[in-house]
């Protein structure tokens, strides 16, 4: 995403034939608030001239993949031609099969803020949800794309709802939260359909007077990856988010956590470093724990990497009862429910801990705020033996705490290692090789740097 356009057969706009006193090099129309909208020429009137000759010689669908690319990378020109000497329908209404993409989710989701409003103020393009029910509006928020967030939620041609869900049960609010953009999330809270009863209707509370029947369990969107081999690929399922505009919950209740049902772009980043630690027999009848496991995919690559390098006893641990259920789900759906247990484990109480000390203790992206830092201190120190290791990935910043928690144990473990993750771990893990499914699962992957720290836990603590 956002690379620069490939070689292209096509390439611009005809320019007007009549003396109307419109610039020639400039589309002008006028959209519902009765504010002109303006999208310039990017080449000469001869350009586009030859563009548009090249346009014609194209089928119907040499054009729609010519369009899908255009909006991907930003040519508004060739859009224009397309769209100038084409039936505009099949372009607008066109969607990748598998996907569901349009052209206007690709421009959204790369940052074209002229495209869209050319697609939208000029051809009244449709404001539709793709396959996994996102809308454009979805990827530009998660995406960190602020200017076409800001065209969105300021426009009144199509009706957009900042609350609505994906299929993972994300809003664009949700995404706009996960890209850390101070912009996005500014203009998505300030639209109208961000009002305080929505927000509330659709943070988890429930009415006190509306239970659940007994044995009625609560139905989640779901979905099973296929990571890293193609021939014995790493099964991982993921649940829809409970509470996704509010997943960290309140810090009176962190049970209440459900950050754990979605797969993080840095578990994705850790699995692949702890399969290249297999290649070595580093596991190899030893005992590991995950802290803060979430759908477990860095244990259960541990797990499953290599038969040289099993671990004797593999512990997946988070504090979520949910979480840890789909934990479950996931070691039977890999089948090493044999060595491998998972358990509901509350740092903060240590009759919840594994009962033995451990060889190693690994974890991804586990600080998001200052204060856990001493906790989770206490937890590796308390769960890890002495001379064993902590292993951790995280993003290099962005979140609070982290520089604080390197830092302490950094003081605390001589021989500490770190390294920036590389472009190999971040490659697409998805075995369909999807790029665009990549993109849209795991924005993360390739909008972050990631770092790997390899701590020596030392006979005594000071």
């Amino acid at each position: 995403m956002g690379k620069q356009s490939k070689s292209s057969p096509t390439k611009k706009k005809i320019p007007n034939s009549d003396d109307d006193g419109v610039d020639d090099n400039v589309v002008v129309g006028d959209d519902d608030d009765g504010n002109d909208s303006v999208v310039p020429m990017e080449m000469s009137d001869d350009e586009y001239q030859d563009l548009v000759s090249q346009v014609k010689e194209l089928t119907l669908e040499e054009a729609q993949e010519e369009w899908m690319e255009s909006c991907r990378y930003g040519d508004v020109d060739v859009v224009r031609a397309l769209a100038e000497n084409f039936t505009i329908a099949p372009l607008i209404e066109y969607a990748h099969p598998d996907s569901g993409n349009t052209g206007l989710h690709l421009a959204s989701a790369n940052g074209h803020t002229n495209i869209i409003k050319l697609l939208v103020r000029i051809h009244r393009h449709s404001f539709t949800s793709n396959s996994s029910g996102n809308t454009p509006l979805h990827w530009a928020a998660a995406n960190g794309q602020v200017s076409v967030v800001e065209f969105w939620t300021s426009q009144s041609i199509v009706e957009v709802d900042v609350l609505k869900k994906n299929n993972f049960g994300r809003s664009a609010l949700t995404e706009g939260f996960s890209s850390e953009k101070e912009g996005v999330v500014k203009a998505i809270l300030e639209h109208d359909s961000a009002t305080e009863e929505k927000l509330l209707s659709t943070s988890g509370a429930k009415n006190p007077n509306q239970q659940m029947e007994d044995g009625e369990e609560e139905e989640l969107e779901q979905h099973v990856h296929y990571f890293f081999d193609k021939e014995q690929p790493l099964k991982i399922r993921e649940l829809a988010m409970k509470n996704a505009d509010n997943p960290f919950a309140d810090t009176d209740r962190p049970d209440q956590d459900t950050t754990g049902l979605s797969i993080w772009s840095a578990s994705l980043v850790m699995a692949r470093w702890m399969k290249d630690k297999a290649k070595n027999d580093f596991w190899k009848d030893s005992s590991v724990l995950e802290l803060g496991s979430g759908c477990g995919v860095p244990g259960l690559m541990v797990a499953t990497s290599s038969q040289s390098s099993l671990p004797r006893k593999m512990y997946l641990t988070d504090l979520n009862p949910q979480t840890v259920e789909n934990l479950q789900h996931n070691i039977e759906l890999n089948e090493v429910n044999d060595f491998v247990l998972s358990s509901c484990m509350d740092w903060d109480d240590q009759s919840t801990w594994p009962e033995e000390k451990v060889d190693y203790v690994i974890g991804s992206d586990l600080i998001y705020i200052k204060t856990l830092v001493p906790l989770l201190m206490s937890v590796i120190f308390g769960t890890v033996k002495p001379g064993g290791k902590f292993l951790y990935v995280c993003p290099d910043k962005g979140r609070d705490g982290l520089d604080a928690f390197v830092e302490a144990m950094k003081s605390q473990c001589p021989g500490w290692s770190e390294q920036v993750a590389s472009q190999d771990y971040h490659a697409n893990p998805l075995t369909n090789d999807d790029d665009e499914e990549c993109f849209l699962h795991f924005q993360e992957l390739s909008s972050l740097t990631y770092m790997l720290y390899e701590f020596p836990i030392p006979d005594s603590v000071l």
